[in-house]
């Protein structure tokens, strides 16, 4: 197994305390982690991605529009808390401090933990790159990933993600190449795509404002149906859908609950 030694560490000290949640970058061991090493010494054991507050069972069925609204309603005053004031937002939580590796974390997901998680432990868990185990793998994964332009962070914080290290070794550097190119022309069509939205939102936001409930409620609706179908129109214009992960821009929400990435494989594309 990949990196056994180093979550065999982590584990001694993750089981300090009988309930833990234990938090870290998309794709980055923590079920493995919680699976193999944690429940199997009788921790209680809680797994979240840094930056996603879980979706609700109604807000599963939802269709794209529906997505759309209630992610814009989402954004309006919420924003991030930085990373100096994390700890004191989340005083219930042993081990909060951890999170400041983070740059700053949207503040849904540190109400989410706040709400959900008073009296458990955090355990922040991912795969620095300097890790010493796997060196050769790892080293020749970072290169792969330079030559292409890809790197490896998630809200400030490097890591390496465990299933694209073993897909290194079973597929050889060319699949893992291909598999990063693919990775990153998804990336720049939701950043487009994003970024375009973003500076839209702020104008739909300041009208909105400016016009009353009524007509400020009637024009989120109509951006959020437009954004709705730009986030369709993507799905003409990239390899497959888009698995549930990353928030990257508005339209990649939007695609978080499609599936069928065809060429890209569950390793990488689990990262976005």
């Amino acid at each position: 197994m990949l990196f056994r030694r180093l979550y065999e560490r982590r584990a001694e000290k993750a089981a300090a305390w009988e309930r833990v949640v234990i938090v870290g970058p998309p794709c980055a061991g923590k079920t493995t982690f919680i699976k193999q090493f944690l429940e199997p010494r009788g921790v209680e054991a809680a797994e979240e991605t840094v930056g996603l507050a879980p979706e609700t069972e109604e807000a599963r069925g939802e269709g794209l529009r529906e997505r759309a609204v209630r992610l814009l309603r989402g954004l309006a005053g919420r924003g991030y808390v930085p990373r100096d004031r994390v700890e004191r937002e989340l005083a219930g939580i042993r081990g909060a401090e951890l999170l400041k590796d983070f740059d700053e974390l949207p503040r849904s997901f540190v109400e989410h933990l706040r709400e959900r998680y008073g009296g458990y432990a955090l355990y922040l868990f991912h795969i620095p790159p300097d890790v010493e185990e796997e060196r050769e793998a790892v080293e020749k994964l970072l290169e792969v990933a330079k030559r292409v332009g890809v790197e490896f962070r998630w809200l400030g914080l490097g890591y390496v993600p465990p299933g694209v290290v073993a897909m290194l070794r079973e597929g050889g550097e060319g699949y893992v190449e291909e598999q990063l190119r693919l990775y990153r022309r998804i990336l720049e069509e939701f950043g487009a795509a994003g970024g375009r939205l973003a500076k839209l939102w702020e104008l739909v936001r300041s009208v909105a404002e400016k016009t009353g409930e009524y007509i400020g409620e009637y024009i989120l609706e109509r951006f959020a149906e437009a954004a709705g179908k730009l986030a369709e129109a993507l799905l003409l214009h990239i390899p497959g859908g888009a698995a549930a992960g990353a928030v990257l821009g508005v339209a990649s929400y939007f695609l978080s609950g499609q599936r069928g990435w065809g060429r890209l494989g569950e390793a990488v594309g689990g990262l976005v």
